[in-house]
């Protein structure tokens, strides 16, 4: 390969590197050509890249921009997937994949300015999807809002019956009054 094609290569993943918002890497050992279209495929669906690149040439690409921590997972066989949005449905597809072939999955990844192993990434393909995440945290938030709601709404009653009680106390009293000083005066 030429020195100015691998430039170029090493530029790309470098720009790849830095806007992936997380970076799972996996180990594409035992996949046959058959295998990786089918996964690449798969991982189109859920907006991701998949790519196999040179271990040199990803070297090379993590050090210029500055994740020199990936370095270690990249040895052997190694795949990069470069993720814009949610990580952990691409995760999900692989392990998926990779659990079907009865192949080792992760190497590690790249999320949120830290390297998680093999085995975080793996709790990471447990969680539910993000949509999942946010119903659960939004409905944690919205009990007790629920729940002081229907407190207000009980004082609330409590505090009408009880003016309610006043006002017919008062009204009684009143009627008692009225109609006691007109007995005395007719008398």
């Amino acid at each position: 390969m030429a020195r100015e094609v691998k430039e170029a290569r090493v530029q790309e993943l470098a720009e790849k590197f830095s806007s992936a918002k997380a970076i799972l890497i996996a180990d594409h050992t035992g996949f046959n050509v058959g295998q990786m279209t089918e996964l690449r495929a798969k991982l189109r669906g859920v907006s991701v890249e998949y790519r196999v690149a040179k271990n040199t040439l990803s070297r090379l690409a993590i050090k210029q921009v500055g994740f020199e921590s990936l370095l270690p997972l990249i040895v052997g066989p190694t795949a990069l997937v470069f993720v814009k949005e949610d990580p952990i449905a691409p995760a999900k597809v692989i392990a998926e994949f990779a659990d079907a072939a009865q192949r080792t999955a992760f190497k590690g990844a790249y999320l949120d300015g830290e390297v998680l192993t093999a085995e975080e990434v793996g709790r990471l393909v447990d969680l539910p999807p993000r949509e999942v995440l946010l119903a659960q945290f939004v409905s944690g938030l919205a009990a007790p809002l629920a729940s002081f709601a229907g407190l207000f709404r009980e004082l609330l009653r409590r505090f009408v019956a009880t003016l309610d009680q006043i006002a017919q106390q008062q009204g009684a009293a009143g009627d008692e009054a009225a109609g006691g000083g007109t007995e005395e005066n007719s008398e």
